[in-house]
């Protein structure tokens, strides 16, 4: 965001938000003046006098980094819907401290045929840069395979593609390419475009294939280092280029991974990273073990009924405490045990609440059980999960459904009144350990329901 473009606007403004990622392009990527250029004008205008730290110097910030350093208020929009975890975790560690929450896991990957890996990478032995150019022939070949792989495979039909070149040259290269294999029918019905990561800012593919020509022969590695550069707006430019594909990428490479510069720099780390992954790994084969053996009952009767179930299944950057799954859709089952999940009242505490309202954000169909209720009538809970595979489960918003102390769970026992001559003191003790403790005035009267509430009348 250009501030001589949206400088007008803004002071016309009573108040002003602005949305953007400053992880991400930064103004120097964008500028229409060279530095030196801008800084005489700067100069001979006076601008300097009233800016003498060029904070709005627009070779160097944009409205959204003067909003950072100027602004009152800044929050953090931290779900991120857009890829699957393989494809953003190494941005989320590298770029933002692990702080975005990932709202999709693996087995919702949407395109290709199922356990197929999200991320591939593709070395192409004998692949070298035509000396004096960025063009990599080898490579630009790889990518129209890959692409004639993608469009003529049923499981692809409705999937969108993009094509990242690293280097301008080889993007014109494989851009012509494109144009003379597939009609303008293809490349509509699956969006396919060829751009450089400046180009693709703010825009996004269900696939997207790399091709990053260098080939450690006839490309000089200060080519590779300059598109790798410890500088902000180089490393706006690769996380922009890390980011964009939704369900799966495919790296096409000439050079070793470890021939592209020293073992710091971001691609290299990226290449590594994506070479660890474990291809058909999903996530939903993964199950830890149990929190309870409340837990572990839920789970017995739950494969009992033919359901597949797996605890403490990672979703959001929570454990799930169970997901069970039909074969066609999954269910997030809570098990609300009363010392870790209810207040006073009864009620699920504020974090639980929270917790629930991001699964649902992120498309999770949550169903709670609360540990009293399944004891009385387990049968009456698993009876609720059926009926939410069956599309007739009932409001499981948080402290909407039964089980939580309510009312009933609530009356009060007359006859189990006590009146205390003098302030008493009530422990409840847990396996040896004080988990609550109550104190009464003179005279109050506690009392005490049919389920072993305890409390005391107020004055």
């Amino acid at each position: 965001m250009r501030l001589a473009f949206n400088v007008p606007d803004t002071v016309q403004s009573k108040k002003t938000v602005i949305v953007g990622d400053s992880q991400q392009m930064q103004a120097q990527r964008f500028a229409f003046t060279s530095a030196q250029i801008a800084q005489q004008a700067w100069v001979k205008h006076g601008v300097s006098k009233y800016d003498p730290s060029y904070s709005l110097d627009p070779s160097k910030t944009d409205l959204l980094q003067l909003a950072v350093t100027q602004g009152d208020e800044e929050a953090l929009l931290n779900e991120h819907y857009r890829s699957l975890p393989q494809i953003i975790s190494f941005s989320n560690e590298e770029y933002y401290n692990d702080r975005l929450r990932l709202m999709r896991d693996t087995s919702q990957k949407k395109i290709g045929q199922p356990g197929s890996p999200v991320t591939v990478l593709l070395k192409v032995d004998g692949a070298e840069v035509t000396k004096g150019t960025q063009e990599n022939p080898k490579e630009g070949a790889e990518v129209i395979r890959q692409l004639i792989d993608i469009v003529e495979d049923p499981f692809y039909q409705d999937s969108s593609i993009g094509v990242i070149c690293l280097f301008e040259e080889q993007m014109r290269y494989v851009s012509e390419l494109v144009a003379n294999r597939f009609s303008a029918e293809i490349r509509e019905s699956h969006q396919i475009v060829v751009v450089n990561p400046d180009g693709f800012q703010g825009d996004e593919r269900d696939i997207i294939i790399y091709s990053l020509s260098y080939d450690a022969i006839n490309m000089p590695r200060a080519a590779i280092a300059a598109r790798q550069a410890q500088r902000e707006h180089v490393q706006g430019m690769l996380n922009v280029a890390f980011t964009r594909a939704r369900d799966e990428v495919r790296i096409i490479h000439s050079a070793e991974i470890q021939e592209f510069d020293v073992a710091t720099v971001a691609i290299r780390r990226w290449l590594e990273y994506c070479d660890s992954l474990e291809p058909n790994v999903l996530s939903e084969s993964v199950s830890d073990p149990t929190d309870s053996n409340f837990e572990a009952d839920v789970i017995a009767r739950l494969r009992g009924e033919g359901l597949v179930a797996h605890s403490q299944f990672p979703a959001c950057g929570y454990k799930i405490d169970i997901v069970c799954s039909n074969g066609e859709s999954r269910l997030a089952t809570e098990c609300d045990g009363e010392y870790w999940h209810l207040d006073e009242h009864g009620n699920l505490l504020i974090e639980d609440v929270d917790r629930q309202e991001v699964l649902e954000r992120a498309g999770w169909k949550v169903l709670r059980i609360p540990y009293r209720s399944w004891q009385k009538n387990p049968d009456h809970h698993i009876s609720r999960i059926l009926k939410a595979f069956n599309g007739h489960g009932e409001d499981d918003s948080p402290n909407s459904h039964e089980g939580h102390v309510d009312s009933e769970a609530a009356r009060i026992d007359e006859s189990a009144r006590v009146n205390f001559p003098q302030k008493v003191v009530i422990e409840l003790v847990l396996m040896g350990n004080v988990i609550s403790q109550i104190s009464s005035k003179r005279g109050q009267k506690c009392w005490v329901t049919k389920d072993l509430y305890l409390g005391f009348d107020p004055d």
